[in-house]
Protein backbone atom coordinates (compact mmCIF):
# COMPACT_ATOMS: atom_id res chain seq x y z
CA UNK A 1 0.00 0.00 0.00
CA UNK A 2 2.83 2.39 0.84
CA UNK A 3 4.47 1.62 -2.52
CA UNK A 4 1.27 2.45 -4.39
CA UNK A 5 0.91 5.73 -2.48
CA UNK A 6 4.52 6.62 -3.23
CA UNK A 7 4.01 5.94 -6.95
CA UNK A 8 0.89 8.09 -7.02
CA UNK A 9 2.70 10.98 -5.30
CA UNK A 10 5.61 10.81 -7.77
CA UNK A 11 3.25 10.62 -10.74
CA UNK A 12 1.36 13.64 -9.45
CA UNK A 13 4.55 15.64 -9.07
CA UNK A 14 5.65 14.71 -12.60
CA UNK A 15 2.29 15.71 -14.07
CA UNK A 16 2.34 19.00 -12.17
CA UNK A 17 5.88 19.69 -13.39
CA UNK A 18 4.87 18.98 -17.00
CA UNK A 19 1.81 21.22 -16.73
CA UNK A 20 3.93 24.03 -15.27
CA UNK A 21 6.49 23.64 -18.05
CA UNK A 22 3.82 23.66 -20.76
CA UNK A 23 2.30 26.78 -19.22
CA UNK A 24 5.71 28.46 -19.20
CA UNK A 25 6.31 27.46 -22.82
CA UNK A 26 2.94 28.87 -23.86
CA UNK A 27 3.74 32.22 -22.22
CA UNK A 28 7.15 32.33 -23.90
CA UNK A 29 5.68 31.48 -27.30
CA UNK A 30 3.08 34.23 -26.95
CA UNK A 31 5.87 36.75 -26.37
CA UNK A 32 7.88 35.41 -29.32
CA UNK A 33 4.89 35.67 -31.65
CA UNK A 34 4.40 39.27 -30.55
CA UNK A 35 8.05 39.93 -31.40
CA UNK A 36 7.49 38.48 -34.87
CA UNK A 37 4.37 40.57 -35.46
CA UNK A 38 6.25 43.77 -34.60
CA UNK A 39 9.43 43.01 -36.57
CA UNK A 40 9.46 44.31 -40.16
CA UNK A 41 12.14 41.78 -41.07
CA UNK A 42 10.00 38.66 -41.07
CA UNK A 43 6.53 39.37 -42.45
CA UNK A 44 5.11 38.27 -45.79
CA UNK A 45 3.08 41.37 -46.61
CA UNK A 46 4.24 42.80 -49.93
CA UNK A 47 5.08 39.45 -51.51
CA UNK A 48 1.97 39.57 -53.68
CA UNK A 49 1.14 42.08 -56.42
CA UNK A 50 -2.67 42.22 -56.07
CA UNK A 51 -3.08 40.89 -59.59
CA UNK A 52 -1.64 41.50 -63.06
CA UNK A 53 0.68 44.51 -63.20
CA UNK A 54 3.50 45.84 -65.37
CA UNK A 55 6.84 44.11 -65.12
CA UNK A 56 8.22 46.93 -62.96
CA UNK A 57 6.30 49.12 -60.57
CA UNK A 58 6.89 51.21 -57.46
CA UNK A 59 4.56 52.63 -54.84
CA UNK A 60 5.09 54.50 -51.60
CA UNK A 61 8.88 54.20 -51.23
CA UNK A 62 11.31 57.07 -50.78
CA UNK A 63 12.88 56.04 -54.06
CA UNK A 64 15.00 58.24 -56.34
CA UNK A 65 15.14 55.53 -59.02
CA UNK A 66 11.38 55.37 -59.65
CA UNK A 67 11.89 57.45 -62.78
CA UNK A 68 14.05 54.63 -64.23
CA UNK A 69 11.13 52.22 -64.70
CA UNK A 70 11.41 50.49 -68.06
CA UNK A 71 7.73 49.92 -68.84
CA UNK A 72 8.68 46.63 -70.56
CA UNK A 73 5.85 44.13 -70.00
CA UNK A 74 7.69 40.99 -71.13
CA UNK A 75 6.90 40.98 -74.86
CA UNK A 76 8.10 37.71 -76.43
CA UNK A 77 7.53 39.42 -79.81
CA UNK A 78 6.39 42.79 -81.13
CA UNK A 79 2.68 41.92 -81.15
CA UNK A 80 1.61 41.05 -77.60
CA UNK A 81 2.43 42.54 -74.21
CA UNK A 82 2.02 40.69 -70.93
CA UNK A 83 1.15 41.91 -67.47
CA UNK A 84 1.22 39.48 -64.60
CA UNK A 85 1.35 39.04 -60.85
CA UNK A 86 0.18 37.13 -57.80
CA UNK A 87 -3.06 37.82 -56.03
CA UNK A 88 -2.77 36.25 -52.60
CA UNK A 89 -5.97 34.66 -51.32
CA UNK A 90 -4.66 33.33 -47.99
CA UNK A 91 -1.61 33.12 -45.77
CA UNK A 92 -1.50 30.35 -43.16
CA UNK A 93 1.40 30.11 -40.73
CA UNK A 94 2.57 27.12 -38.72
CA UNK A 95 5.31 27.45 -36.09
CA UNK A 96 7.09 24.54 -34.44
CA UNK A 97 9.07 25.55 -31.35
CA UNK A 98 12.08 23.82 -29.82
CA UNK A 99 12.77 25.08 -26.29
CA UNK A 100 16.16 25.15 -24.58
CA UNK A 101 17.12 26.86 -21.34
CA UNK A 102 17.92 30.30 -22.75
CA UNK A 103 17.11 29.87 -26.45
CA UNK A 104 14.09 28.92 -28.52
CA UNK A 105 14.18 27.81 -32.16
CA UNK A 106 11.09 28.59 -34.23
CA UNK A 107 10.65 26.64 -37.48
CA UNK A 108 8.10 28.68 -39.44
CA UNK A 109 6.23 27.50 -42.53
CA UNK A 110 3.85 29.73 -44.46
CA UNK A 111 1.31 28.13 -46.80
CA UNK A 112 0.39 30.68 -49.47
CA UNK A 113 -2.61 30.22 -51.75
CA UNK A 114 -3.77 32.46 -54.54
CA UNK A 115 -3.96 33.15 -58.25
CA UNK A 116 -1.18 33.91 -60.69
CA UNK A 117 -2.93 36.28 -63.08
CA UNK A 118 -1.79 36.98 -66.64
CA UNK A 119 -3.29 39.57 -68.98
CA UNK A 120 -2.32 39.91 -72.63
CA UNK A 121 -2.59 43.18 -74.58
CA UNK A 122 -2.13 44.09 -78.22
CA UNK A 123 -0.23 47.14 -79.48
CA UNK A 124 -3.33 49.34 -79.02
CA UNK A 125 -3.41 48.41 -75.28
CA UNK A 126 -6.57 46.38 -75.80
CA UNK A 127 -6.74 43.30 -73.57
CA UNK A 128 -7.17 40.21 -75.71
CA UNK A 129 -6.76 37.42 -73.15
CA UNK A 130 -6.71 36.83 -69.39
CA UNK A 131 -5.65 33.72 -67.48
CA UNK A 132 -5.74 32.98 -63.74
CA UNK A 133 -3.69 30.00 -62.51
CA UNK A 134 -4.29 28.67 -59.02
CA UNK A 135 -1.21 28.03 -56.92
CA UNK A 136 -0.25 26.81 -53.46
CA UNK A 137 3.29 27.16 -52.23
CA UNK A 138 5.19 26.95 -48.98
CA UNK A 139 7.73 29.37 -47.56
CA UNK A 140 10.01 28.25 -44.73
CA UNK A 141 12.35 30.09 -42.39
CA UNK A 142 13.97 29.34 -39.03
CA UNK A 143 14.42 31.97 -36.32
CA UNK A 144 16.38 31.54 -33.09
CA UNK A 145 15.44 33.67 -30.07
CA UNK A 146 17.59 34.28 -26.99
CA UNK A 147 16.62 35.22 -23.45
CA UNK A 148 17.85 38.64 -22.32
CA UNK A 149 19.89 38.94 -19.14
CA UNK A 150 17.55 41.75 -18.01
CA UNK A 151 14.10 42.80 -19.14
CA UNK A 152 14.31 45.52 -21.83
CA UNK A 153 12.57 48.91 -21.83
CA UNK A 154 9.47 47.35 -23.41
CA UNK A 155 9.17 44.70 -20.74
CA UNK A 156 10.39 41.91 -23.01
CA UNK A 157 12.58 39.02 -21.89
CA UNK A 158 13.46 37.72 -25.39
CA UNK A 159 14.89 38.96 -28.67
CA UNK A 160 15.67 37.59 -32.13
CA UNK A 161 19.24 36.30 -32.14
CA UNK A 162 19.56 34.95 -35.70
CA UNK A 163 17.56 33.61 -38.61
CA UNK A 164 17.88 31.77 -41.91
CA UNK A 165 16.93 32.83 -45.40
CA UNK A 166 13.28 32.33 -46.23
CA UNK A 167 12.95 29.69 -48.94
CA UNK A 168 9.87 28.80 -50.97
CA UNK A 169 8.46 27.95 -54.35
CA UNK A 170 6.28 25.62 -56.36
CA UNK A 171 7.69 22.35 -57.65
CA UNK A 172 11.32 21.59 -58.46
CA UNK A 173 11.50 23.07 -61.95
CA UNK A 174 13.48 26.20 -61.06
CA UNK A 175 15.70 27.02 -58.08
CA UNK A 176 17.91 29.75 -56.66
CA UNK A 177 21.47 28.60 -56.03
CA UNK A 178 23.20 31.83 -54.94
CA UNK A 179 22.48 35.41 -53.84
CA UNK A 180 25.09 38.16 -53.54
CA UNK A 181 24.85 41.86 -52.66
CA UNK A 182 27.56 44.40 -53.65
CA UNK A 183 28.02 48.10 -52.94
CA UNK A 184 29.92 50.53 -55.17
CA UNK A 185 33.21 51.85 -53.82
CA UNK A 186 34.84 55.25 -54.38
CA UNK A 187 37.20 53.76 -56.97
CA UNK A 188 34.27 52.42 -59.04
CA UNK A 189 34.65 48.78 -58.06
CA UNK A 190 32.16 46.49 -56.33
CA UNK A 191 32.61 45.38 -52.73
CA UNK A 192 30.73 42.22 -51.75
CA UNK A 193 28.49 42.83 -48.72
CA UNK A 194 26.57 39.57 -48.40
CA UNK A 195 26.61 36.14 -50.00
CA UNK A 196 24.43 33.07 -49.51
CA UNK A 197 24.47 29.77 -51.40
CA UNK A 198 21.75 27.15 -51.52
CA UNK A 199 23.65 24.32 -49.83
CA UNK A 200 22.25 23.99 -46.28
CA UNK A 201 20.47 27.31 -46.76
CA UNK A 202 17.90 26.51 -44.06
CA UNK A 203 20.67 25.60 -41.59
CA UNK A 204 22.84 28.68 -42.21
CA UNK A 205 21.95 31.38 -39.69
CA UNK A 206 22.36 35.14 -40.11
CA UNK A 207 22.77 37.34 -37.04
CA UNK A 208 19.92 39.79 -36.52
CA UNK A 209 22.58 42.47 -36.10
CA UNK A 210 24.31 41.59 -39.38
CA UNK A 211 21.56 41.90 -41.97
CA UNK A 212 22.72 43.65 -45.18
CA UNK A 213 22.76 47.42 -44.50
CA UNK A 214 23.04 50.18 -47.11
CA UNK A 215 23.21 53.98 -46.95
CA UNK A 216 20.39 55.81 -48.67
CA UNK A 217 21.22 56.63 -52.34
CA UNK A 218 24.21 54.25 -52.37
CA UNK A 219 24.70 52.29 -55.58
CA UNK A 220 23.91 48.62 -54.97
CA UNK A 221 24.32 45.60 -57.24
CA UNK A 222 22.44 42.34 -56.70
CA UNK A 223 23.25 39.02 -58.37
CA UNK A 224 20.94 36.00 -58.26
CA UNK A 225 22.14 32.69 -59.71
CA UNK A 226 19.41 30.25 -60.72
CA UNK A 227 19.05 26.75 -62.16
CA UNK A 228 16.52 25.59 -64.73
CA UNK A 229 17.62 22.27 -66.20
CA UNK A 230 14.91 21.97 -68.85
CA UNK A 231 13.18 25.28 -69.68
CA UNK A 232 9.58 24.82 -70.80
CA UNK A 233 9.42 27.90 -73.03
CA UNK A 234 12.22 28.94 -75.39
CA UNK A 235 12.55 32.65 -74.58
CA UNK A 236 15.68 34.35 -73.25
CA UNK A 237 17.33 31.87 -70.87
CA UNK A 238 14.04 30.13 -70.12
CA UNK A 239 13.20 31.99 -66.91
CA UNK A 240 12.94 35.48 -65.48
CA UNK A 241 13.91 36.92 -62.10
CA UNK A 242 12.21 39.76 -60.27
CA UNK A 243 13.14 41.47 -57.03
CA UNK A 244 10.29 42.57 -54.76
CA UNK A 245 11.30 44.94 -51.96
CA UNK A 246 9.57 47.12 -49.40
CA UNK A 247 7.41 46.71 -46.29
CA UNK A 248 3.91 46.04 -47.61
CA UNK A 249 1.97 46.21 -50.87
CA UNK A 250 1.47 49.97 -50.49
CA UNK A 251 5.18 50.54 -49.84
CA UNK A 252 7.06 48.31 -52.25
CA UNK A 253 8.61 47.99 -55.67
CA UNK A 254 9.12 45.20 -58.18
CA UNK A 255 12.17 45.32 -60.43
CA UNK A 256 13.37 43.12 -63.25
CA UNK A 257 16.82 41.51 -63.09
CA UNK A 258 18.85 40.93 -66.27
CA UNK A 259 20.72 38.05 -67.87
CA UNK A 260 21.30 39.55 -71.33
CA UNK A 261 24.89 40.77 -70.95
CA UNK A 262 23.79 44.35 -71.69
CA UNK A 263 21.49 45.80 -69.04
CA UNK A 264 21.42 46.13 -65.27
CA UNK A 265 25.16 45.58 -64.90
CA UNK A 266 24.94 42.05 -66.32
CA UNK A 267 28.19 40.99 -67.99
CA UNK A 268 27.60 37.54 -69.50
CA UNK A 269 24.43 36.76 -71.48
CA UNK A 270 22.25 33.74 -70.71
CA UNK A 271 24.46 32.23 -68.02
CA UNK A 272 21.65 32.10 -65.41
CA UNK A 273 23.27 34.85 -63.32
CA UNK A 274 20.71 37.66 -63.11
CA UNK A 275 21.91 41.15 -62.20
CA UNK A 276 20.41 44.46 -61.16
CA UNK A 277 22.06 47.79 -60.24
CA UNK A 278 20.04 50.50 -58.53
CA UNK A 279 20.22 53.38 -56.08
CA UNK A 280 19.20 52.31 -52.60
CA UNK A 281 15.91 53.93 -51.61
CA UNK A 282 15.50 55.94 -48.42
CA UNK A 283 14.25 54.62 -45.07
CA UNK A 284 11.00 56.53 -45.43
CA UNK A 285 9.92 59.96 -44.40
CA UNK A 286 10.36 60.44 -40.67
CA UNK A 287 12.85 57.56 -40.31
CA UNK A 288 16.64 57.64 -39.97
CA UNK A 289 16.92 53.88 -40.41
CA UNK A 290 14.49 51.12 -41.20
CA UNK A 291 14.34 47.41 -42.01
CA UNK A 292 12.73 46.29 -45.27
CA UNK A 293 12.05 42.91 -46.87
CA UNK A 294 13.29 41.62 -50.23
CA UNK A 295 11.95 38.62 -52.13
CA UNK A 296 13.91 37.22 -55.08
CA UNK A 297 11.41 35.58 -57.41
CA UNK A 298 12.30 33.13 -60.23
CA UNK A 299 9.63 32.14 -62.77
CA UNK A 300 9.88 29.62 -65.60
CA UNK A 301 8.55 31.32 -68.73
CA UNK A 302 6.14 28.46 -69.36
CA UNK A 303 4.24 29.84 -66.36
CA UNK A 304 3.76 33.14 -68.16
CA UNK A 305 3.46 32.25 -71.84
CA UNK A 306 1.69 28.87 -71.89
CA UNK A 307 -1.92 28.74 -70.78
CA UNK A 308 -1.96 25.06 -69.79
CA UNK A 309 1.37 25.07 -67.96
CA UNK A 310 1.27 25.08 -64.16
CA UNK A 311 2.98 27.73 -62.07
CA UNK A 312 6.71 26.99 -61.61
CA UNK A 313 8.50 29.41 -59.29
CA UNK A 314 11.19 29.62 -56.63
CA UNK A 315 11.88 32.47 -54.26
CA UNK A 316 14.12 33.51 -51.40
CA UNK A 317 13.38 36.15 -48.78
CA UNK A 318 15.94 38.29 -46.94
CA UNK A 319 15.53 41.45 -44.86
CA UNK A 320 17.85 44.42 -45.39
CA UNK A 321 18.34 47.76 -43.69
CA UNK A 322 18.48 51.26 -45.15
CA UNK A 323 20.03 54.14 -43.21
CA UNK A 324 19.91 57.85 -43.84
CA UNK A 325 23.45 59.35 -43.99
Amino acid sequence: MKNILYILIVAGLVLTSCEDKQGTYAAIEAELEELLRNDDAFGMDGFGDEGAVSEEYEEGLEDASAKLLTGDDYPPDSIWHYRFGRRIESFNRDIQYTHEEDEVLADITWTIEGLFIIKVFDTTATMIDSVAKEFTNNFQRKIRFERLSTVDENGREWRVKEFTMGVGGIGEKVAITKLEYFIATEDSTWDSQFIMESENVLETFISREDIPTFPMWSLVKVEVTVSNEDPIYDYRSGEGVLMHFGIDRRHKARRRMFDDGEHGGDLVPLNNVFTMIRLMHGPGWGHDARVFRAFFDVMDYGTLFQTQTDVHTAFWGLPYKCVRP
